[in-house]
C-alpha cells in the first residue's frame, strides 16, 4: 500500500531572491568555489618551490582542509536553490576535499608537465565506464528524459477534523440550584474543528461512564446539516472553521471517522472529550441532629451549643471547596483542598494541571466517575445572633468549577431555607432570671388584703412574640430552703412579655425562682432567686402622760411615753392649748417604738394636751379618739443615760444569727444606778431588763438572737441613789440580724459540675454566694497528677465566677462574708476543670526508628522526578493546619536550606506530594498542627506506649544513572576481518554512575552508509563497561558509536542526550579491496568506487556484461562509471607490494539496474480547472522495479513559468506502476525524483517517506 508525507513548505534563500535571484546566487557560490581551489594551486606551486617537509606538508594539509571544510559547511546555509545540500552530503564533500588535499601533498616532482596534465583533465571531464569505454557521466546522470510531464490544478490544504481543540473537560449537572434533581438537563456543546473540508459523514464512539461501555454512533444528513449551521471560521485562517457539537449523556466522546463530500476519509488528531457529573455540595443536619419540623438550615440553636453540620460533596475527586461563615456581618473564609474518600487513591496524572489530563494516557476512566465525599463541620456557637454558612464554589480534579450565588441567595432571605447550599442557624441567648429589689435580706411587704409585685430582671429583650417562662414556688415563711425535705405550698409556671409590671402575690412567704427558659433555650438563675414576702403590722400607739416635777418648783410639764407597735417611722399630730385657747396642730416624726413628747409650757396656767394621730409609712393616717389620749394640767436636775455613739449611724447595729452583741450606754447622776431597758423583735416587746452598775461606763449584753429578725434596743428609765427616777427619751438601737448565715457552692454548666476547653484558657467556675459582700472564699484544688494546694480569693457579687486555667478537681473549704463566717451547704460538692484534647498525627505504617523523642517514618524510594505522596492521618477538631519543615541531604552529606511549608484540609487526613528534583533523602518534619481549637501546637504522634512524640518522614531518592565514554571523540582502528570477541581485541571503554547492574542501549551509524543499528547490554555490573563493537558491524568505514540510554538496579533511567560525547569506530585492511558503501547493487551512472589496500601500482580483474576485463590503478582507489544495466563481478587484485593476487573467496558481485522513469498524465503538460471542495485525479506511469517512491512538489502559479515550491510530498511504497492522486489545492504539481526499489532519479534526491 502507498503511502504519502508531507514535508511542509520549504523555506526560501536566505537571501530574498527578490534582492538577488536563484540562478545569480549559484553562480556566485560556484565562482567563490573556483576561486577558492585556483588560490590553492597557486599555494600549491609556491609549496613545491620552496622544498617540501613534513612541518610543510602538514601545515599546508591542514590549512586547506580547514578553508575547505568551511565553505562546505557555510553554503547550506544560504539556502540557495540546487545547492543546498543535506548534512550527509556535505560531510562527503568535505570528506573529497580533504582527500584531494591528501593527494596534493602526497604528490612530489611537480612540475608544468604535472600542471598540463591536470588542466587536460579537468577540463576533459570524460570518465571510463566498466566496459572500458570514456563517457561524460553528465550525459548518464542529468537525463531529462527520465522525468515527464506535470499537472496544474487548483488544490486545497489537507482536510482535517478534531474533537475538543483546547483539551477542555466538560460537566452535566444533576440538581438545580435547590438540589432538586434535574428532569432535562441542556446537553452540552463540544467544539469541533475542521480543517479545509465539508464533512459527509461523522462517526463517533461514546463510552458511558458508569458502565465504561463503548458504542459508535454517526452523525449525517439533517442531523449533520444542523451541526454545520453552528459554524464559525477562524477570522486569522479562513480554512478553520468550529462548529458545536451537542452531547446529552455523560461520558467520553471520541471521534472514529470522518468522511467528506468526496467520499474519502479526513485526518483525525487524538482527542478526546469528557463529560462528567458536575461537582456538586450540600450542607445538612446529621441525621441524629434533626427533628420534626425542621429544615435542615433553620434549625435553632442556643449559645455554647455545639452545631454539627455536615457537608456533602459529589464529584470527580479529589476536590476542592471554598465556603464562608457568617457570623451576623462577620465573614470567614475558607477552603477545603483535596477532598476524596477514604481509601481512594487519584493516578499521578490527577497531581498534574486539569488541562494535562488525558484518559488516553493509560489513566483509567473509572477514576472519572462521581465520589461522595462527607466532611464534618463541627464548631461551638459562642455569640448569639445568625450563623450561616454558605458554599461559594465546588471543584472536581478535572478543572470543573460549580460555583453557588451565595451573595444573591443571602438578600432572599425569604427562600433562604430552599438553598441547599447555605445553612442557616439562629443562635439564642440563654436567658437569666433573678429577683430585683427583693431577696431574704430585702423583704418586699404586702399589705392585708391587698397584693405585692414582685419583679424580675433578665438579660432577655421581650417583646411580644418573645417571652420568659419560669416556675415560681412558694414556702411557708420559716421554712429551711437547705433542706432536702422542704414542700412548697405554691407552684406555677410564669410567662412574662413584660417585666415593667411585675408578679402579683396575695400571700406571705418566701418565694423561690426555678426552671428558667425561652422559646428555645433553658436559662441560669441568678441570684438573689429568693424572695421574702411579709405582712408588716398595723400601727398601733399606747400613750401614758407623766408629770415633770421639781423638787423645787413642783409641776413644771408633762411627759406623754408614746409606746409604738408597727413598722417605723410613725407621724405623731399633736396639739397643747392654755386656758381653753385653740393653738395650731403640730407634728413628731417617730423613727422608733417608744418616743417621749415633752410638754414644756413657757408660761403658768392651766393647760390641755391631745394627742391628735397616727400615721405610718404602710397604712397611713387616722385620727387618735379617747380620754387616754388627753392631759390636763396646771403647771406649777436629774438622772440620765445614752448609748454611746459618734454619729446617729451608730445606732444601727448588724449581727449574725445566734450571736449576742454589747452595746455600750453611759449614766449620768449619782451612783449607783438602775438602768431599765427592753428589748423588741419585729417591733413586739418580749421583755423588760434592768441594769444596776455604779461605773458611768455600763455594757448592756443582748441575749443569744435566735431569729433572723429586727431587734430594737430602747432605754426606759433611769433611777439614781436619791431614788428619784427619771424616764429617757434616748434614741433607741437598731440590731439587724441576718436571717441565714453565708453559703457558697457551685452552679451547674449546662446541668453539669465539669467543663472542658482548650488547654490554657482562663475559665469561669460559676458559683452561687449568699450573704452580704464581699465574700473570703477558700477552696481546694486536686491536679491532674494527684497533688492538693488550697487557695483564698474574695468575691464581690453573689453570682460571681472562679478564675482557674489549671485543670483538676475543685472543692470549696469555707466563706465568710462582710461580717459573718458561713458554711458550704455541699461539703462533697466538686467541679471538674479538664483540657480539650489536642489535635495530632499519625501515619499508617509503622515507625522505622521509634526513639524517646521522635517517631521516623520511611517512604518508599522513588527516582529521580518521579512523582509520590504519602497520606498523614489528623486527629482532632477540623479545620486543620498542618506546619512542616522540608529539606535535603544529598549524596555528599550536605544539608540543603529547610524550607517551610503549610498543608490545610477540613478533613480527617491530608495529601503530602513529596520532592524527587534532586538526588539525596528528602526529610519532612513535622513542626506544627492547628485545629479549631488549638492553633500552632506541637506536630505529635503516639507511639505504642501512648507517649508523644515528634515526627519526621525520609524519603531516598535515587540518583539517575549516567554513562559517558571514558575517552569521548576517540578513533577506535579494526581491520575488516578482526574477531571482536577474542580476549586480546580492542573494547570500548564506558564509564558507569549508579547502582548497577545496569542495562544499557546504543546506537551504531555508519557513516557511509548512514545505516542505523540500536544493541543493548544487559546486567552490567560496573562501574566500567568494556563494550564489545558488535562483530555484524564491523564493516569498512567510519561508525559512530553513541550511548542511548542506562538503567540501574533501582529501575531508574536516563536517557542520555543527543549530543552527547561518541566515539568512532574506523575499520579498514591493508592489501585488499573494500567498497566505499555497503551497497548491493548500483544504477546506471553510478560510480562503483573501491577503497585499495596495498601499494600502488593496483591491477583489479572483474567481470561485466559476461566478459572478463582488468584495469590497472596508480592510486589507492579505483573507479568505473556503470553506463549500462548488467552484474558486475569483483575477481582478484593485485597491488606492487604482493606477487600474488588476491583471489576473492566469495567474490563481491553487483547488480547495475537500470533508472526508474516518471510520466505525468503520459508525460503530458496537463492543465485541470476545478471548483473549490472537488478533486483532481492526478495519474504518475513509473518504469523500473516496484516498490517505487517518488517525491512530487506543489508550485505557486505563476503568468510565466512555475513559481515557488509551496509544499513537496514523498508517496512510497507503490507497487503498482502506476500512481494516481486526488488533489483538491491549487497549484502546479511537478515530479522532483523518482525512486524504484533500487534506483532513484536524479541521484541528490533524498527520500524521507516511510
Amino acid at each position: 500500500m502507498s503511502q504519502r508525507e508531507d514535508s511542509g513548505e520549504v523555506r526560501g534563500p536566505l537571501i530574498p531572491e527578490a534582492i538577488i535571484d536563484a540562478p545569480s546566487q549559484r553562480l556566485y557560490a560556484i565562482a567563490a568555489l573556483v576561486a577558492l581551489q585556483a588560490y590553492k594551486l597557486y599555494d600549491f606551486v609556491l609549496f613545491n618551490a620552496s622544498g617540501a617537509s613534513d612541518v610543510k606538508n602538514t601545515t599546508f594539509l591542514l590549512k586547506w582542509i580547514l578553508l575547505d571544510a568551511s565553505y562546505c559547511y557555510i553554503l547550506p546555509l544560504f539556502r540557495i536553490p540546487w545547492l543546498s545540500f543535506q548534512p550527509s552530503t556535505t560531510l562527503l564533500q568535505i570528506a573529497l576535499f580533504a582527500i584531494v588535499d591528501v593527494l596534493l601533498c602526497s604528490i612530489t616532482g611537480f612540475n608544468f608537465s604535472s600542471i598540463a596534465l591536470f588542466l587536460y583533465s579537468f577540463i576533459n571531464s570524460k570518465e571510463l565506464t566498466l566496459t572500458d569505454q570514456r563517457v561524460n557521466p553528465q550525459d548518464i546522470i542529468n537525463n531529462s528524459s527520465r522525468i515527464l510531464g506535470q499537472y496544474t490544478v487548483h488544490i486545497l490544504p489537507e482536510s482535517s477534523a478534531k474533537i475538543n481543540p483546547y483539551n477542555e473537560h466538560y460537566c452535566l449537572p444533576s440538581v438545580d440550584e435547590f438540589g432538586e434533581k434535574k428532569k432535562n438537563t441542556a446537553p452540552i456543546t463540544i467544539p469541533i474543528r475542521f480543517n479545509s473540508t465539508t464533512p459527509y459523514l461523522i462517526e463517533y464512539a461514546f463510552v458511558d461512564l458508569e458502565t465504561l461501555e463503548e458504542n459508535r454512533y454517526n452523525i449525517s444528513g439533517r442531523a449533520l446539516r444542523r451541526i454545520l449551521d453552528t459554524a464559525v471560521r477562524d477570522n486569522k485562517d479562513g480554512r478553520l472553521y468550529t462548529v458545536q457539537f451537542k452531547a446529552p449523556k455523560r461520558g467520553l466522546y471520541r471521534l472514529t471517522r470522518v468522511i467528506d463530500k468526496s467520499k474519502l476519509a479526513v485526518r483525525i488528531y487524538r482527542s478526546e472529550a469528557v463529560i462528567v457529573t458536575c461537582p456538586q455540595a450540600r450542607l445538612r443536619l446529621p441525621q441524629d441532629s434533626q427533628t420534626k419540623n425542621q429544615k435542615q438550615n433553620q434549625v435553632p440553636r442556643c449559645v455554647d451549643d455545639a452545631n454539627h453540620l455536615l457537608l456533602d460533596v459529589q464529584g470527580v475527586a479529589p476536590l476542592k471547596i471554598r465556603y464562608s461563615r457568617w457570623i451576623g456581618n462577620d465573614e470567614t473564609v475558607s477552603s477545603i483542598e483535596s477532598a476524596k474518600p477514604t481509601g481512594f487513591d487519584a493516578p499521578a496524572e490527577f497531581l498534574s494541571a486539569p488541562e494535562e489530563i488525558y484518559f488516553g494516557n493509560n489513566v483509567d476512566l473509572k477514576f472519572a466517575q462521581s465520589s461522595n465525599v462527607a466532611i464534618f463541620l463541627n464548631t461551638t456557637l459562642a455569640l448569639p445572633g445568625e450563623w450561616t454558612y454558605g458554599i461559594h464554589s465546588v471543584t472536581d480534579a478535572l478543572g470543573n468549577t460549580v460555583s453557588f450565588p451565595v451573595e444573591v441567595a443571602l438578600q432572599d432571605k425569604k427562600h433562604v431555607p430552599n438553598y441547599p447550599f447555605i445553612s442557616s442557624v439562629y443562635v439564642y441567648e440563654r436567658p437569666t432570671l433573678r429577683f430585683e429589689g427583693c431577696s431574704m435580706e430585702h423583704p418586699v411587704k404586702l399589705l392585708p388584703g391587698g397584693e405585692a409585685k414582685l419583679r424580675v430582671s433578665t438579660n432577655v429583650h421581650l417583646e411580644k412574640d418573645k417571652q420568659i417562662r419560669f416556675q415560681l414556688l412558694r414556702y411557708p415563711l420559716g421554712t429551711d430552703l437547705e433542706s432536702a425535705d422542704k414542700t412548697p405550698t405554691f407552684s406555677s409556671y410564669v410567662s412574662l412579655y413584660d417585666l415593667h409590671n411585675g408578679i402579683a402575690v396575695h400571700e406571705d412567704g418566701i418565694y423561690v425562682i426555678d426552671n428558667v427558659s425561652t422559646e428555645f433555650c433553658s436559662g441560669t438563675i441568678l441570684a438573689p432567686s429568693q424572695c421574702l414576702v411579709t405582712v408588716p403590722p398595723k400601727a398601733e400607739v399606747s400613750v401614758h402622760f407623766e408629770e415633770i416635777a421639781d423638787q423645787c418648783a413642783g409641776s413644771i410639764g408633762a411627759r406623754a411615753e408614746l409606746e409604738f407597735e408597727g413598722v417605723p417611722p410613725f407621724g405623731i399630730s399633736y396639739r397643747m392649748s392654755r386656758n381653753k385657747e385653740q393653738s395650731p396642730i403640730q407634728y413628731a416624726h417617730i423613727d422608733r417604738t417608744r418616743y417621749q413628747l415633752y410638754f414644756t409650757p413657757k408660761e403658768a396656767g392651766k393647760y390641755r394636751y391631745v394627742i391628735l394621730g397616727l400615721e405610718d409609712t404602710n397604712y397611713g393616717y387616722r385620727e387618735l379618739k379617747g380620754p387616754e389620749f388627753t392631759k390636763e394640767q396646771t403647771v406649777f436636775p436629774l438622772a440620765d443615760a445614752s448609748f454611746d455613739k459618734n454619729s446617729p449611724d451608730d445606732l444601727t447595729k448588724n449581727c449574725c444569727i445566734g450571736d449576742s452583741l454589747d452595746i455600750p450606754v453611759t449614766l449620768s447622776g449619782s451612783a449607783p444606778w438602775k438602768l431599765e431597758y427592753e428589748i423588741l423583735r419585729d417591733n413586739k416587746r418580749e421583755k423588760v431588763h434592768i441594769l444596776e452598775s455604779n461605773n458611768p461606763k455600763c455594757v448592756i449584753h443582748t441575749p443569744s438572737l435566735k431569729y433572723g429578725s429586727q431587734y430594737t434596743v430602747a432605754l426606759v428609765s433611769v433611777e439614781d441613789a436619791n431614788g428619784c427616777k427619771r424616764s429617757l427619751r434616748e434614741s433607741d438601737v437598731i440590731i439587724n440580724v441576718r436571717r441565714q448565715r453565708p453559703t457558697a457552692s457551685f452552679y451547674p454548666q449546662n446541668k453539669k459540675f465539669s467543663v472542658e476547653d482548650v488547654e490554657g484558657t482562663e475559665l469561669q467556675i460559676p458559683l452561687r454566694l449568699v450573704g452580704e459582700a464581699p465574700w473570703q472564699l477558700e477552696y481546694e484544688r486536686v491536679g491532674t497528677d494527684g497533688s492538693v494546694s488550697k487557695h483564698m480569693t474574695t468575691l464581690y457579687d453573689a453570682n460571681s465566677n472562679l478564675k482557674v486555667n489549671v485543670a483538676g478537681t475543685y472543692k470549696l473549704i469555707s466563706v465568710r462574708d462582710s461580717s459573718c463566717p458561713g458554711s458550704i451547704p455541699s461539703p462533697d460538692q466538686t467541679f471538674v476543670v479538664s483540657w480539650l484534647p489536642k489535635p495530632l498525627l499519625s501515619l499508617s505504617n509503622a515507625p522505622k526508628i521509634n526513639s524517646t523523642t521522635e517517631l521516623v517514618y520511611e517512604h518508599p524510594h522513588i527516582c529521580e522526578n518521579a512523582n509520590s505522596a504519602f497520606d498523614v492521618s489528623l486527629v482532632g477538631t477540623p479545620p486543620f493546619l498542618l506546619q512542616y519543615e522540608k529539606y535535603l541531604v544529598d549524596e555528599n552529606g550536605k544539608i540543603h536550606q529547610r524550607e517551610h511549608r503549610e498543608l490545610s484540609t477540613m478533613q480527617n487526613f491530608v495529601t503530602l506530594k513529596t520532592d524527587s528534583a534532586a538526588a539525596g533523602t528528602y526529610y519532612y518534619e513535622f513542626v506544627s498542627i492547628s485545629d479549631l481549637l488549638y492553633t500552632d501546637v506541637g506536630a505529635f504522634a503516639k507511639d505504642n506506649d501512648g507517649k508523644l512524640k515528634t515526627v519526621i518522614v525520609n524519603q531516598f531518592v535515587n540518583k539517575a544513572p549516567k554513562a559517558a565514554f571514558t575517552e569521548p571523540g576517540k578513533v577506535y582502528t579494526f581491520c575488516l576481518n578482526t574477531n571482536v570477541s577474542h580476549p586480546d581485541a580492542q573494547k570500548i571503554p564506558i564509564r558507569l554512575d549508579g547502582q548497577g547492574p545496569f542495562d544499557i542501549s546504543f546506537e551504531i551509524k555508519n557513516e557511509l552508509s548512514g545505516s542505523v543499528m540500536k544493541t543493548e547490554v544487559h546486567k552490567v555490573e560496573g562501574p566500567v563497561l568494556n563494550f564489545t563493537f558488535p562483530q555484524k558491524q564491523l564493516t569498512l568505514g567510519r561508525h559512530k558509536v553513541r550511548i542511548l540510554k542506562v538503567v540501574d538496579a533501582n529501575k531508574c533511567a536516563y536517557h542520555v542526550p543527543h549530543n552527547a560525547p561518541t566515539v568512532t569506530v574506523g575499520v579498514a585492511e591493508l592489501a585488499s579491496l573494500t567498497p566505499l558503501d555497503s551497497r548491493e547493487y548500483y544504477c546506471v551512472g553510478d560510480r562503483l568506487a573501491f577503497s585499495l589496500q596495498g601499494i600502488p601500482p593496483f591491477n583489479v580483474e572483474y567481470s561485466f556484461l559476461d566478459k572478463k576485463l582488468q584495469a590497472s590503478t596508480q592510486g589507492h582507489s579505483f573507479s568505473r562509471i556503470a553506463e549500462t544495466p548488467g552484474n558486475f563481478t569483483l575477481l582478484s587484485i593485485a597491488d606492487k607490494g604482493s606477487p600474488c593476487r588476491a583471489v576473492f573467496k566469495k567474490p563481491i558481485h553487483y547488480e547495475i539496474h537500470d533508472i526508474p522513469t516518471v510520466r505525468i498524465s503520459d508525460g503530458r503538460e496537463v492543465v485541470e480547472n476545478i471548483h473549490e471542495g472537488d478533486r483532481a485525479e492526478i495519474s504518475f506511469q513509473f518504469t523500473g522495479t516496484p516498490p517505487f517512491t517518488f517525491t512530487y512538489s506543489r508550485h505557486a502559479l505563476t503568468r510565466k513559468g512555475t513559481g515557488k515550491v509551496l509544499e513537496t510530498h514523498t508517496v512510497t511504497g507503490i507497487e503498482e506502476y502506476e500512481y494516481k492522486i486526488l488533489s483538491s489545492i491549487e497549484g502546479v504539481y511537478v515530479v522532483n525524483s523518482v525512486q524504484d526499489r533500487y534506483c532513484r532519479f536524479p541521484r541528490s534526491s533524498t527520500f524521507k517517506g516511510k
